[in-house]
């Protein structure tokens, strides 16, 4: 009687851990939904807005190993994302890209060796909206994978492509 009492007692707990944990792991996946814009374009990648500390916190829970950032310091100057990041035992990436006057063809290089870096570790690729990011893997697409325009494109907005769809269009008419 005794043995069975321990095995429920013990059955109890465990039920409750797995619970607890649950319940974490839902939190966890509430926080990241409320990235502005957030996308999933693959299963080791994230996309999206200006993450908050706490959401920054929820990737990591999450498995995010590392965490680019399109930003330019100048529009997050009291912001010290690196150093929350690294809090977070995560790698910070910076590439900043200013508007459309930040798609280059280096930018796509840069960000496309990043990508590389990282291997088969899950990546959070943000900017203010996820527009700039989704507008680099447009280009990535195109200009170092072939892709032709439409569907460079549709990857671009699967990673957060809104605004700069027209910019995009005429830069790769141009190449």
């Amino acid at each position: 009687m005794k043995r069975n009492n321990l095995f429920v007692k013990n059955s109890l707990i465990a039920f409750a851990t797995l619970l607890f944990c649950a319940q974490l792991i839902a939190s966890d996946a509430n926080i990241i939904a409320g990235i502005k814009n957030l996308k999933t374009p693959g299963s080791n990648y994230f996309s999206g807005g200006q993450p908050t500390d706490e959401q920054l916190t929820a990737l990591a829970g999450a498995g995010v190993k590392h965490v680019i950032n399109l930003r330019p310091l100048s529009e997050t100057p009291k912001l010290d994302e690196a150093s929350l990041v690294a809090d977070k035992a995560m790698t910070y990436h910076s590439l900043p890209v200013d508007g459309a006057a930040g798609l280059t063809l280096s930018n796509v290089k840069a960000l496309d060796q990043l990508l590389k870096q990282a291997g088969s570790e899950k990546v959070f690729l943000h900017c203010a909206s996820g527009n700039r990011v989704g507008a680099l893997m447009a280009l990535r697409a195109s200009l170092i994978y072939g892709e032709g325009t439409d569907a460079a494109i549709a990857q671009g907005k699967a990673w957060g492509l809104t605004r700069l769809e027209p910019e995009l269009r005429r830069l790769m008419g141009a190449l």
